[in-house]
């Protein structure tokens, strides 16, 4: 599996201080020209040497899975097309939104945020593709059990150091309970 990520989730797996999460889960990782930016302020300097190293840019002078569309500009036009059909000022998790739809087959790849309101406001525009094409880093436990790589006290772990990390949601709590009962059960 292959994911275009947002800042967010890299400042908050780097306070759970899970940020190795994403290389176990991930064959390839995508960011946005944005979040280049944004990572590239002093207080994101630890996230920027794991970017630096296993993260690539979208790489607008190829077409990336085939697309047609390897152009900045040609980004920089449908980022502000899609921010007003979307209503999300955001302009890293729209770029992610529109990287997938643009830059991917869809087959591969989903779209990974530490934001419900990107994953709720984008579901519709997607759901076209096939389901888990949009995580939340409350989702991906599920995705590591579901691939063989964690079992039930490794999601626990994770869950509990995003609630450490106050990435408190009640996704998480939700998400504690199904796993520490799982844990319980095997």
């Amino acid at each position: 599996m292959k994911a275009i990520i947002d800042t967010s989730i890299l400042t908050h797996l780097r306070l759970a201080k899970e940020l190795g999460v994403l290389v176990e889960l991930y064959e390839e990782l995508r960011a946005t020209p944005t979040m280049y930016e944004e990572i590239s302020k002093d207080y994101h300097r630890d996230i920027r040497n794991l970017v630096d190293i296993v993260v690539k840019p979208i790489d607008f002078s190829q077409t990336l899975e085939g697309n047609l569309y390897g152009n900045k500009k040609r980004f920089d036009r449908l980022v502000e097309k899609w921010k007003k059909k979307t209503d999300l000022k955001d302009q890293v998790d729209v770029e992610v939104l529109v990287a997938f739809i643009y830059y991917t087959n869809h087959i591969d790849w989903e779209m990974v945020f530490a934001n419900k309101e990107a994953r709720n406001k984008f579901s519709r525009y997607i759901q076209q593709f096939g389901e888990s094409k949009i995580r939340d880093i409350t989702d991906l436990p599920k995705l590591a059990c579901d691939a063989g790589l964690w079992d039930a006290k490794r999601c626990v772990q994770y869950l509990e150091h995003l609630q450490k990390a106050k990435y408190n949601t009640s996704q998480v709590r939700e998400n504690l309970k199904f796993y520490k009962r799982l844990e319980k059960e095997t």
